[in-house]
């Protein structure tokens, strides 16, 4: 609990802290900074997989409001800085997709000036890429490593650069071997 500015915390506000510690289950009194600005209470989350363990720390944040105006209630620890680390990357994937996709294209599109020597590449990059995220999840499960929006994320990109690769490989055979049917 604190103030903004590490403004001390008043005699109300211990109150007010203790109080809604308690709402949460905390037993111990608030253990207070030397200068006054800041108390700590310590809680103990119920153990659980990540969904369960970001529940209970969304859940201690809502019920440590009702605060008076000013002072605030943080929640810290391994079990909040998990959660608020996995939520950095919640939809990161999505948009390295996109931005990796257009990428491509753009290449594609300068290199081959058609969009259906585009489009093709792209269609089966994408699908090879679903895939190929897909299998490497549960090849990492199996192992008993965890998988999460770095592992994919990663995988995305390799096999966005591999496919898009080997496409412009083989629309390159394909259009030597055209040009030189066409001239023979």
């Amino acid at each position: 609990y604190n103030r903004a500015a590490n403004a001390p915390l008043s005699t109300t506000d211990r109150t007010a802290a203790q109080r809604s510690a308690a709402g949460v289950g905390v037993k111990a009194p608030l253990q207070v900074s030397e200068n006054g600005t800041v108390a700590l209470a310590v809680f103990t989350l119920p153990a659980g997989d990540d969904a369960q363990v970001a529940k209970n720390v969304d859940d201690l944040r809502t019920k440590l409001g009702g605060l008076p105006a000013g002072l605030q209630a943080s929640v810290t620890g391994p079990a909040a800085f998990t959660t608020d680390l996995t939520r950095v990357f919640d939809g990161a994937d999505t948009r390295l997709i996109l931005v990796t996709a257009a990428v491509v294209a753009i290449l594609l599109l300068l290199t081959y000036r058609s969009p259906g020597l585009v489009l093709i590449p792209l269609l089966v990059v994408g699908i090879t890429e679903q895939v190929t995220t897909s299998v490497s999840e549960q090849v990492l499960a199996r192992l008993g490593i965890p998988a999460g929006g770095a592992v994919s994320g990663i995988v995305s990109v390799l096999v966005f650069g591999a496919a898009t690769d080997y496409a412009l490989l083989l629309i390159a055979r394909y259009r030597e071997n055209f040009m030189a049917a066409l001239a023979g």
